[in-house]
């Protein structure tokens, strides 16, 4: 979990040094909770970025690509982050996602350690909890309600 730039910049626009720690989590926790992963989209067996949807997963091992990667971050909309419930279902779901094998590797990536990821299809869709996530680089992430039927991604 990621903190928005509103709460840094709040923190660093008010004199904070002789507070407590305490006092400075507090006031992040106070901000509103945020939800940052990478976006991949599937390509052939692997994945890829939107930009270039060229197979990347053998390549994870090249500092330049996983710096890339980690370029690709996006920050999922509110649905996903309404409370502490959605936050925890949502990160327990992520955790599912990164914990599959073709993202294993990404742990010998500082700049992908410990990264949640969220892998959209050929066209640009994928379900996350109850919702269907399109993603457009005009619209950026769209979100709906899906219906049980449609099934997983």
């Amino acid at each position: 979990m990621k903190i928005g730039r509103k709460s840094i910049m709040g923190l660093l626009n008010n004199s904070i040094t002789n507070e407590s720690d305490e006092f400075a989590c507090a006031r992040v926790r106070n901000s509103g909770e945020s939800i940052e992963v990478i976006a991949v989209k599937k390509v052939g067996n692997g994945y890829g970025t939107f930009r270039d949807c060229k197979d990347i997963s053998r390549d994870v091992d090249d500092a330049q690509t996983a710096m890339g990667l980690a370029r690709e971050t996006v920050r999922l909309p509110w649905m996903f982050t309404a409370n502490s419930e959605r936050v925890e279902e949502t990160i327990a779901e992520l955790e599912i996602i990164r914990g599959q094998r073709q993202f294993q590797n990404w742990d010998n990536q500082p700049w992908l350690r410990g990264a949640p990821v969220i892998v959209f299809d050929e066209n640009n869709s994928c379900r996350l909890s109850k919702y269907r996530v399109t993603y457009s680089e005009k619209s950026g992430i769209v979100c709906t309600e899906s219906s049980e039927e449609e099934g997983g991604s």
